[in-house]
């Protein structure tokens, strides 16, 4: 499961720190308050990328004309920032403003609201692909109180299972399957190989066949570094309750189920 690339958007979200927002401020000839959060922001974003050395090359940081512009550049090659739709972003910076609650958040939203501004955030892969998503200070605020299920939870899940699906190929060269795909069933991420016999699994428990993907998976996350939290976090709001891998073999004679809950994985 590719829940690599949602980390992109901790970058562009982190730019909110740790707040809530009150109402807004009025217009002011005094320099705007938003060149001393740009300052704060870029050096958070700084730390960010250092800490997550194996998905994130950069994160800049500027401020100008009423806009934060936040550019995340991944290390990763496998992110492809084309699948990350505008209401994909939304709902991880919803999620993310929502856990923070604080006063840098009240002078970011409220200053962007008095100054018409906008957070503007560009995502691109080492391979040089780029995706622009400009959110509204009215549509900032929106997001703080909107409920997941208002947020186009369905068109969230399909973009991420589309990223997560990209990881299936690598599954099935692994072990030799003849098939692999995914799918969100029943609250997990699924990973479905199927084989020519099942005598290629024969060998396997269930605890087994889950041992087999517990050290993968925790190896992939560690990688995230401190976007760890936010992927996790995001996927859980989402219902999602961990992955299962599921062995079949094409005659459908033998399958094999295991789950791995976050709490096996973490």
């Amino acid at each position: 499961m590719n829940k690599k690339i949602l980390c992109g958007f901790l970058a562009a979200a982190s730019l909110f720190g740790s707040a809530v927002f009150t109402g807004c401020s009025s217009k002011s000839s005094t320099p705007s308050e938003l060149v001393a959060q740009s300052e704060r922001i870029a050096g958070e974003m700084a730390d960010m990328a250092e800490n997550s050395p194996m998905y994130l090359d950069s994160v800049s940081v500027a401020y100008a004309d009423g806009t934060l512009n936040v550019a995340v550049t991944f290390a990763d090659t496998i992110v492809a920032v084309e699948e990350y739709s505008d209401a994909l972003i939304e709902y991880v910076v919803a999620y993310y403003i929502k856990q923070r609650p604080g006063q840098n958040l009240d002078t970011v939203l409220n200053t962007l609201s008095a100054e018409n501004g906008s957070l503007k955030i560009t995502l691109a892969n080492p391979q040089g692909d780029r995706k622009e998503c400009t959110i509204g200070a009215s549509r900032l605020k929106k997001l703080f109180f909107m409920k997941p299920s208002e947020l186009n939870p369905a068109q969230v899940k399909s973009d991420i299972a589309n990223i997560m699906e990209k990881r299936a190929e690598a599954y099935r060269e692994a072990y030799k399957a003849e098939n692999a795909e995914f799918a969100f069933e029943a609250g997990f991420a699924q990973y479905e190989l199927v084989f020519a016999n099942a005598s290629a699994y024969s060998n396997l428990t269930q605890d087994s066949l889950r041992g087999r993907y517990q050290n993968v998976l925790r190896a992939q996350y560690d990688s995230y570094g401190e976007c760890r939290g936010l992927i996790e976090g995001v996927l859980e709001s989402l219902g999602i309750e961990g992955y299962r891998f599921v062995y079949t073999d094409k005659n459908d004679t033998k399958t094999l189920k295991a789950a791995l809950p976050w709490r096996i994985i973490q």
